[in-house]
């Protein structure tokens, strides 16, 4: 089930997974990003506030993103795109109609905090854009799903709900999206 949570002081809403917690809560977190987890399946949910690079296309924003996570995951050789749409107003009813917003699904090969070759676990990821030229943002939610966890893996003691890791998200990530509202604008701040 799904619970609505307020991101960036209320500024946004969107509905998150209820048994994912605010890492905010527990440690440090980006001012630009919201995280939530699930430590039984390490799985994640982050939306983060990105600089609005108008050099990139709106068609090609999606994988330009999903390249720049492989790259923080150390995966660039590991990183497959699968499938790209872009996204209908009825897909996510609260953003208008002119925003661009498309989704990726994609899979990378991972391990967490810098652990060996043989630590990394293949993740699906579920990436969607949300261009907002007029504030200079690009909106970023990515939904994070190990389907195969290395026994070398600081994550194998830890993710113990094998039957959730193996569920399709697909349906849970596209209810996020339909979710996501913006209810202050004042959140944005060109860089001028």
């Amino acid at each position: 089930s799904l619970s609505t949570r307020q991101l960036y002081g209320g500024a946004l809403l969107c509905d998150i997974p209820t048994e994912f917690i605010d890492v905010s809560q527990l440690r440090d977190i980006a001012d630009s990003q919201e995280l939530f987890v699930d430590a039984a399946t390490d799985q994640s949910v982050s939306i983060e506030l990105l600089s609005y690079d108008e050099e990139v296309k709106d068609e090609d924003s999606i994988s330009f993103h999903f390249q720049e996570i492989a790259k923080l995951n150390d995966a660039l050789s590991d990183a497959t795109v699968l499938q790209t749409q872009i996204l209908s107003q009825s897909d996510v009813p609260n953003l208008d109609e002119k925003v661009f917003k498309a989704t990726l699904f994609g899979q990378q090969r991972v391990s967490k905090f810098r652990e060996s070759e043989q630590a990394k676990n293949i993740v699906n990821i579920y990436l969607a854009i949300f261009r907002l030229p007029q504030v200079e943002t690009d909106i970023l939610i990515t939904y994070n799903q190990p389907i195969q966890i290395s026994p070398e893996s600081s994550s194998a003691q830890s993710a113990t709900n094998t039957l959730a890791m193996q569920n399709p998200n697909a349906q849970v990530f596209l209810k996020v999206l339909a979710s996501f509202s913006i209810l202050d604008w004042g959140l944005f701040t060109p860089n001028k």
